[in-house]
């Protein structure tokens, strides 16, 4: 069990500075810089000091402050922190794993996000994971997103969006119209070609759910 004397070593999970209040205000906050390739760089920090930030901001619910190894599980413990019971708490890993891998399961939960600030941290990791020109991100979970966000915004905590099933190519088609286009650059001349997306889940606009009429 952690006392207030204790030092823990905590760290910002995001490519952002984040500040945590020194109680003793004679000694300055804590500054949590950004990962440093990567890897986390850690601050001791008081125990008193994160209790009293856990007490004043949902940075360490929101797992936007992350504890050193092992100690976290503890941490979340004596700060009751139940992360079974906050369906709307993800770690960075687990929001990028969402929006590289856009499944029906992953809109579900999109959709069931009650909490802006979550929904603002998700939208703002795919932006930047889309600045990158390193990976492709479905333009349907975007939508899904941003307009999960327009409804938060508007007070709404109950989605009205439906999930329309997301439509895949077959790959044995792909595959056919690949050696069709090697056969035809073969025989006519060298071209340029983009890479054949093997995958592709077509953007729809979400649709918002519908009352029946009560009859008369």
């Amino acid at each position: 069990m952690f006392k207030d004397a204790d030092l823990i070593n905590v760290y910002s999970d995001y490519d952002y500075t984040i500040y945590v209040p020194n109680v003793n205000k004679l000694e300055g906050d804590y500054v949590l810089k950004p990962k440093i390739d990567g890897e986390p760089y850690y601050i001791p920090v008081l125990w008193r000091d994160i209790v009293n930030a856990n007490r004043i901001s949902n940075r360490i619910k929101a797992r936007e402050i992350r504890f050193e190894g092992d100690i976290e599980a503890e941490a979340y413990k004596q700060l009751r922190i139940d992360l079974v019971r906050e369906k709307d708490t993800y770690t960075r890993e687990q929001i990028e794993t969402m929006i590289l891998n856009p499944s029906d399961e992953v809109l579900e939960k999109i959709v069931t996000i009650r909490d802006v600030k979550t929904i603002e941290t998700i939208l703002s990791q795919l932006i930047a994971l889309k600045n990158t020109n390193q990976f492709f991100i479905a333009e349907k979970l975007e939508m899904y997103i941003r307009a999960r966000k327009e409804e938060l915004s508007k007070g709404l905590r109950i989605s009205e969006l439906e999930i329309t099933p997301t439509e895949n190519i077959d790959l044995a088609v792909v595959e056919d119209i690949e050696e069709e286009v090697e056969v035809e650059e073969i025989e006519v001349a060298p071209v340029v070609t983009k890479p054949v997306v093997k995958q592709v889940a077509k953007a729809k606009a979400p649709i918002k759910k519908t009352t029946p009429a009560k009859k008369k």
